[in-house]
């Protein structure tokens, strides 16, 4: 009796050990992406939605650059949660600005990064989750929700020189 009580207690224990200690991993997950994302200029290479027409259908929309003068824009996130949006060589004809700054951070799971550009006017915040990141480059998504529609949109930001 006293075998089977000690081998009960000792699975239990061992399982309680390996139990996944998920606030740990999050932390660790937010750690990492912020540090793939300090201090280098990314840059938009694509940007597409999609959405579901009037008859069901899945429409796609390559929707990168929207404008020429915004093809060449990148921004860098600093590590004091500080961020520059840059509109680098192509300006906006009708904006004189060519810098902006605001504030983001990433979600405490790690998967989520939020933006908010601040000057020269206060734009609402923006949320994208996190597909994939690595030294070089990242991915998101996001829910655009419309009267009419949501579109989803997927993004890839790529590191420049």
């Amino acid at each position: 009796m006293k075998t089977k009580l000690f081998v009960v207690l000792t699975v239990i224990f061992m399982l309680a050990g390996c139990k996944k200690n998920s606030n740990s991993d999050d932390a660790l997950l937010k750690e990492q992406r912020i540090q793939l994302l300090i201090n280098k200029k990314w840059q938009m290479t694509s940007d597409a939605y999609y959405f579901t027409g009037d008859n069901g259908t899945v429409v796609e929309n390559n929707n990168h650059g929207g404008f020429a003068y915004t093809i060449d824009d990148y921004v860098i996130y600093h590590p004091d949660f500080t961020m520059e949006w840059n509109d680098n060589k192509v300006l906006d004809p009708n904006d004189s600005n060519t810098v902006y700054t605001g504030l983001w951070h990433i979600s405490d799971d790690g998967k989520i990064i939020t933006t908010q550009l601040l000057s020269p006017a206060q734009l609402p915040s923006y949320s994208r989750e996190i597909l994939s990141i690595t030294e070089n480059e990242y991915k998101t998504t996001d829910d655009r929700v419309t009267p009419e529609t949501t579109l989803t949109y997927f993004s890839t930001y790529k590191v420049i020189p």
